[in-house]
């Protein structure tokens, strides 16, 4: 089911062009719904009988009451939800009854083009969005999900974090990164702590966040905590502009010795350049995924 804002048409109609190209079967009320329907009782029908629903997150989305129920009854019937925001309305979601914890589904972000901070094209945000409903829905083969290397990293350095994984992706080092193993319509937290369990490493890029706003490393420290209670080997990487700043590197190792338990042991251990990538980092973490096997 696509659930959306009739003011939001001009944004919806390229997604729904987009899936229907990709042989995704779509039920649209401009479509379904005939002259003789009553379109409030096919409306509230349809979220029951979906088999998911694509929900156009906006603030005209959100100020619509039967848009807002579509959604409701959608998650209280257990269907998959992909989010898609049309513009970043994220505080209010919270706010209202009918879309509480949907912040918590890793929604497709229109309005900025971003996966987990992720800075990427409209064209890659639709073939995600694509791909995600695809899997759940069984219409193709759900990827191989085996992992040992969790990358954590600062929200601020998630374009570094990415060159990071597809450098070091190879048997027998197979990472997970939430900006590509995460999917849309993924409850994230969730999918945070599944591939958390399923590693036998952590590895954290250490960046110039740890001493900016906290809401950069919010979701860090509770990889850090989780890394900690599956007793997994911490690796730390420096991003390439603490490399480059040995003061701004003091101040962060500085911040971390003198800040929370959580952080703490990360100043333990000696911190790898990006130069190290090639050559002792994936040599360490070899190492050590021998030895935790």
């Amino acid at each position: 089911m696509i659930s959306y804002s009739h003011a939001d048409w001009s944004d919806v109609e390229p997604v729904v062009k987009h899936l229907k190209a990709a042989g995704i079967p779509l039920w649209i009320d401009r479509e379904q719904i005939k002259p003789t329907m009553i379109w409030r009782r096919e409306l509230l029908n349809a979220p029951q009988h979906c088999d998911a629903i694509i929900c156009f997150l906006s603030t005209n989305y959100l100020a619509s009451e039967i848009c807002r129920m579509e959604l409701f009854l959608a998650r209280n019937f257990d269907k998959p939800i992909f989010p898609v925001m049309v513009d970043e309305c994220w505080e209010a979601l919270d706010g209202l009854e009918e879309s509480k914890n949907i912040a918590s589904i890793l929604a497709a972000r229109l309005a900025v083009n971003k996966v987990v901070g992720l800075n990427t094209t409209r064209e890659v945000v639709l073939t995600r969005l694509q791909r995600a409903v695809e899997f759940r829905l069984g219409l193709s083969r759900q990827p191989i999900d085996f992992f040992n290397v969790y990358i954590s990293y600062p929200d601020g350095t998630a374009e570094f974090a990415t060159k990071l994984h597809a450098a070091i992706d190879e048997l027998p080092i197979r990472p997970w990164i939430a900006t590509m193993n995460c999917e849309i319509g993924d409850d994230w937290r969730k999918s945070q702590t599944q591939a958390m369990s399923k590693a036998r490493l952590n590895l954290i890029v250490m960046s110039e966040d740890f001493v900016g706003d906290a809401w950069r490393v919010d979701v860090l420290r509770t990889e850090t905590l989780l890394a900690e209670a599956f007793d997994h080997p911490t690796l730390c990487i420096m991003s390439p502009a603490l490399s480059a700043d040995i003061s701004l590197r003091n101040r962060v190792f500085n911040r971390l010795a003198n800040g929370e338990q959580a952080f703490r042991r990360l100043t333990e251990r000696q911190w790898f350049t990006p130069e190290h990538v090639g050559t002792d980092l994936k040599a360490e973490i070899q190492r050590l995924i021998c030895l935790v096997d």
